[in-house]
């Protein structure tokens, strides 16, 4: 789009430094920002953008010597800091808004990987917290930057703080909104509190005060509701700006096709009690108390010799049960001093107690997998509250300060039990590490990723219903609907599905790869170090790159990580888009359109390693029309050398190919990287070319329908960005040919590469005559780069009739100039008025690069001269002296004579009106009538000596009925 200077002629004045500012003409200094960075750090670095913000989001890829190795927490924070202050112009974070949080020491030594160190910091500004405002510096062990990863606000540090509502009015807003939206009055309403939150409008996120209000009713309903509701403390408006739901419940869904098994089914007949220890169980007496240890073993100092009673709950320094059905279940037992003896809870086994001992049974279960994960990792250490028993049924919630559960009724089991309790443990578990549970499935999500790693098991909610089933699986198909499109399956729970099942198959992965104890553990501790070290609220592309950066050992993700292939591909399989190291490079020429029927088309390339890994195969998968995929194996002929030779094939056609290859690694990798190469075998009959080069646009028109035309033709400045949704995109440097191109906005002086918002525009060419021209087609070059056709259309229309239009559910992010062909005959053919058209037209948000063609030409392809080919002739290409040969002919006219001929070359000849592939002079070497089918076999008599070290050339030519037909041209060479 066009950079206009402000109008200040209007009053009289001028500003001709304006048009060369480079900060007025660059609109992303982000990546300026990059560059710099890059440039003081001496390599390359991977950054993705904060896209409501504008600023980075995570930076990695390399290590950064700091200067020094800090030895207490304080020094770890202020080397933190010195990190986020280098990277300001990345992340545009003030110091003066970073609250030290916490240092956390990441044991990943022991998983085969390096240890690291997570500096994590809070955002607030005058004492008011920013929510989920935090910023993360990942260290290695000896001080080295691998990381920065932010959901901090930029421009905090100019927020004012003193609030302009009443916060008992804004409590009256919220209870109004809350009432509205739930049709019932609160039971509770705590004081509001200052909060500072980003607020998104006009797809971009600011700082906005808010006072937060807490609001519940309905706790022991079928449908709990509870919320915060941020209601803007900036003005007096009593707007709503957000709302956070502190409910977070099973859904009512499954596929009843899993057998049970022990260890994960809810207290039914089926699955009958047995003993549990009671880990850190709080034991009471009159002679003191206790806890007892990750075992259920205790020990109460008493110098007495009389019996003492003690006392046992569901309760303890890490969890509390509290049953909505009635008293709680208690046991208070006699024990004699020095004798060891067993207090069992819940002897009875009644559906009532066994709710609590599942929920209990649950909760230290969660407790201590994350400790057996990280000792040191606290953020799960305080009393977990469950209430079981309640009186409704078929459902379980997190309320933001317990997790609650349903009795047995209305056809499902009591929810209390191992997983549904992992689950809604989850949801508190993610508010504690501060990722949170946000309405795209990510807290659902990975509410469901605790439970399956903790049991071991895919399958949440496993019979939850009394006639059998499971509440969602881990084994799901739910692909990722890509970044920026959260929940798109329109319900929460289905949405988590997505980061449910993308980590449960990098753990799968890494357990084919390590073992199921080691693949275990593996996935588990990088799973906690993850939430440890990143606060990623949203499912989003992002979460591979985390994984990636805390499973590096050497400080250079490009050359790949570890456990690299199970993490990117146990992604991929989830429908995320992976990250592409591109470990194997392939250099090939692509073969040019050829006259040559009879082939071979020798395809060579060099492949190598990026990382040192051996060259293990390649191949070349070829289709010639666009039918089936044919596969050739490629030849290791010396080095880095490889090739193979793809079949002649009978014109007019068209060979589309790519390369793939595969390393000692597992890495696979093609060329081209998106889509394939392609060539002509025919005769290509050239109706219009323009290459752009002329001094004037030779007939070629365009125009505005709306905001603006930056239709250009000229040299391309290769431009690029990354826009504020994090979605990057480059113009080329260069023309396909010569020095010129069309394309929206070239990037020269005063404009910067991308098209604006709200635009259509056009470029058309001249009328071009077709007349007598059948098979027409369009090709040229493309440079596109243009959002979803959701929201941009990038089209190329025929005398007004659209023949193609970029896709629906993805940006076309071209990052070379590739080959574009489409058929237009159904409008061109026989027309002697035919225009071409491409136009443009976009939204109010995320604008890229726009189009970009060159080479621009309409076409027909023919055969190639020397007949139609229609006869088959099959047989050796090699033979060696001395043996016999045998051809096949088929699709011949029946019984009709036919000549076997031979020539030293296929340049083609006319004979008696017809066209052979064969040149002159011919000779034949058998003739021969075919049977009633058109087919027919001749066999050689033994090869003499003299015909050694020769190459001919095979055709077979029938007469039937005074006309001449013939085969394809098969080359022999003999030995």
């Amino acid at each position: 789009m066009i950079l206009t200077p402000l109008a200040l002629a209007a009053l009289g004045l001028s500003s001709p430094q304006f048009e060369n500012d480079p900060v007025a003409l660059t609109p992303h200094p982000v990546e300026q920002a990059l560059e710099s960075w890059e440039e003081k750090s001496g390599g390359s670095w991977r950054m993705r953008l904060q896209p409501e913000t504008g600023a980075a989001r995570f930076l990695y890829g390399q290590a950064l010597p700091m200067g020094y190795l800090p030895a207490s927490d304080e020094a770890w924070f202020e080397l933190g800091r010195e990190a986020l202050n280098d990277a300001f112009d990345l992340f545009l974070i003030h110091d003066s808004t970073l609250v030290d949080s916490e240092v956390k020491f990441l044991d990943l030594s022991r998983i085969g990987t390096s240890d690291k160190f997570s500096v994590e910091f809070a955002q607030a500004k005058d004492g008011i917290p920013v929510f989920r405002g935090t910023a993360n510096a990942l260290f290695d062990a000896q001080g080295r930057l691998l990381s920065l990863d932010s959901n901090a606000l930029p421009g905090v540090e100019n927020l004012n703080t003193a609030p302009i509502a009443d916060p008992y009015v804004s409590g009256q807003s919220a209870m109004r909104a809350f009432i509205g939206e739930h049709g019932q009055r609160p039971e509770a309403l705590l004081f509001p509190k200052l909060t500072i939150i980003g607020h998104l409008a006009n797809k971009m996120r600011t700082p906005r005060l808010t006072w937060a209000v807490e609001l519940r009713a309905g706790s022991n309903t079928v449908q709990p509701v509870g919320e915060i509701l941020y209601v803007a403390a900036d003005d007096t408006s009593g707007e709503i700006l957000h709302r956070r739901s502190l409910i977070h419940n099973q859904n009512l869904s499954g596929h009843a096709e899993a057998w049970a098994s022990p260890g994960t089914l809810p207290d039914m007949s089926s699955n009958p009690e047995v003993l549990f220890p009671m880990g850190f169980m709080d034991v009471t007496s009159s002679a003191g108390n206790t806890t007892a240890d990750i075992n259920g073993d205790f020990s109460i100092p008493y110098s007495g010799s009389s019996n003492v009673d003690l006392t046992f709950q569901f309760r303890g320094p890490l969890a509390r049960v509290l049953d909505s059905s009635g008293a709680e279940h208690s046991l208070t037992q006699s024990f004699q001093p020095g004798v060891n003896a067993n207090a069992t809870l819940n002897a009875n086994k009644t559906a009532a107690d066994t709710a609590e001992a599942n929920a209990y049974r649950g909760m230290i279960d969660f407790n201590n997998w994350i400790k057996y994960i990280d000792p040191s990792d606290t953020k799960m250490d305080f009393q977990v509250t469950a209430n079981v028993n309640l009186s409704s049924t078929c459902n379980a919630y997190y309320n933001g300060s317990s997790i609650n559960f349903y009795a047995n009724g209305g056809g499902c089991n009591n929810t209390s039990y191992s997983t549904v309790v992992a689950h809604e443990e989850g949801h508190w578990a993610n508010d504690r590490y501060g990722s949170y549970n946000g309405s795209d499935g990510f807290g659902e999500g990975n509410a469901d990723v605790y439970g399956n790693f903790i049991y071991d098991n895919p399958i949440t909610g496993e019979y939850f219903f009394t006639s059998g089933g499971y509440v969602r699986t881990a084994l799901n198909n739910r692909q990722y609907c890509g970044d920026g499109n959260g929940g798109c399956y329109g319900q929460v729970h289905t949405d988590g599905e997505v980061l449910m099942g993308a980590l449960w198959k990098v753990r799968a992965r890494m357990n084919t790869t390590y073992g199921n104890a080691a693949g275990d553990l593996l996935a588990d501790t990088l799973h906690s170090a993850w939430m440890n070290a990143y606060n990623d609220g949203s499912i989003h592309s992002i979460i591979e790159e985390h994984w990636l950066a805390l499973d590096d050992n050497d400080g250079n993700i490009f050359n790949g990580t570890p456990n690299y292939t199970d993490i990117d591909l146990g992604f991929r399989d989830q429908g995320f888009p992976g990250v592409d190291l591109q470990l194997i490079d392939i250099a090939h020429t692509v073969l040019p359109d050829t006259q040559n029927e009879a082939g071979p088309y020798v395809v060579n390339a060099q492949i190598s390693s990026w990382i040192g890994a051996s060259i293990s195969g390649a191949e070349v998968v070829y289709s010639v029309n666009d039918g089936p995929e044919s596969t050739l194996s490629m030849t290791n002929t010396s080095g880095s050398d490889w090739t193979t030779s793809i079949p002649g094939q009978i014109s007019p056609a068209k060979v589309s190919y790519r390369i793939e290859a595969h390393d000692s690694a597992g890495n696979n990798v093609n060329d081209p990287f998106v889509g394939d190469h392609s060539f002509i075998i025919g005769v290509v009959t050239q109706l219009h070319f323009n290459d752009f080069e002329g001094t004037g646009d030779e007939g070629w028109s365009h125009g505005q329908v709306a905001t603006q035309d930056d239709w250009q033709r000229g040299a391309p400045q290769g431009t690029s960005g990354t826009n504020s949704w994090g979605v990057a995109w480059e113009d080329p440097g260069s023309a396909f040919s010569g020095t010129k191109c069309w394309a929206n906005d070239l990037g020269n002086s005063g404009f910067n590469g991308s098209y604006a918002p709200d635009v259509d525009n056009w470029l058309e060419s001249p009328a071009i005559d077709c007349s007598g021209a059948f098979g027409v087609k369009l090709r040229f070059q493309q440079w596109l780069s243009v959002e979803q056709g959701v929201y941009d259309h990038a089209k190329i229309l025929v005398n007004g009739n659209v023949a193609w239009q970029n896709p629906q559910g993805s940006h076309t992010q071209d990052t070379s100039w590739t080959g574009q062909e489409i058929d237009i005959s159904q409008w061109a053919d026989n027309n002697s008025n035919v225009k071409i058209r491409f136009t443009l037209d976009s939204d109010g948000g995320l604008e890229l690069g726009g189009w970009a063609i060159d080479d621009f030409e309409l076409l027909t392809i023919d055969g190639v001269p020397g007949g139609s080919n229609t006869i088959t002739l099959q047989g050796p290409t090699a033979a060696t002296v001395g043996s016999t040969v045998t051809y096949t002919i088929s699709s011949a006219p029946a019984s009709s004579p036919f000549w076997l001929a031979w020539s030293t070359s296929n340049n083609g000849q006319v004979f008696q009106g017809h066209s052979f592939d064969l040149s002159a002079p011919m000779f034949v070497a058998f003739t021969g009538t075919t049977d009633a089918a058109g087919m027919a076999s001749m066999t050689s008599p033994p090869l003499s000596a003299s015909s050694a070290g020769r190459s001919v050339w095979l055709e077979v030519a029938c007469r039937s009925a005074g006309q001449w037909t013939d085969s394809n041209a098969v080359n022999l060479t003999i030995q």
